[in-house]
């Protein structure tokens, strides 16, 4: 039996091309959904942006119409960056930890890996994000792990001549990263 009603509740956020949502449980019987939003035209002009939203048990939603707005991500909107892009995982204290790609300038020639703790109430506990790795060489983000105390293990690629190195860093429940790529 659906319990949000035939069409479902509608998430919110920005206008544009929303994709790849992804969902914890909010330690509540309730939701709490991200998705990238991947606006039209260039970089300069439309970044694409992380949005969310939490909704409680019975499918209200509790950040507002437009929902969060976690970051923009200053990767191009239309330029098909969809694949994982981001990841979720809750922060055992009824929040979320999200990791995502990023780009530093506008030329699009330095990217890196950012994440932010997100609160239960929408609050974003990690300030404008926290910068995992930032670099020139190809690199992406994999994965996203929480651990108990509200912090993250988070693991990035980076391919340098010919070769892919898989790098782990662990972040506190207060932001500051405790493992580092030293």
């Amino acid at each position: 039996q659906r319990q949000w009603g035939t069409y479902g509740r509608d998430a919110g956020g920005y206008s544009g091309n929303k994709i790849t949502p992804k969902g914890v449980l909010d330690n509540k019987d309730g939701l709490l959904v991200f998705w990238q939003n991947q606006r039209e035209g260039n970089r300069q002009q439309r970044p694409s942006m992380l949005e969310g939203q939490r909704f409680d048990k019975d499918g209200t939603r509790l950040w507002g119409d437009k929902g969060l707005l976690v970051k923009i991500t200053g990767l191009a909107g239309g330029d098909g960056y969809n694949a994982n892009m981001f990841g979720i995982v809750p922060d055992h204290h009824g929040g979320a930890i999200l990791a995502f790609s990023q780009g530093f300038d506008e030329k699009g020639t330095s990217y890196g890996v950012m994440t932010q703790r997100v609160s239960s109430n929408g609050n974003k506990l990690w300030g404008g994000g926290i910068i995992v790795y930032k670099g020139d060489e190809n690199q992406s983000y994999e994965s996203v792990i929480s651990s108990r105390d509200g912090g993250a293990f988070v693991t990035v690629s980076l391919t340098e001549t010919y070769q892919s190195i898989l790098t782990l860093y662990r972040i506190g429940p207060d932001g500051k990263q405790l493992w580092s790529n030293e």
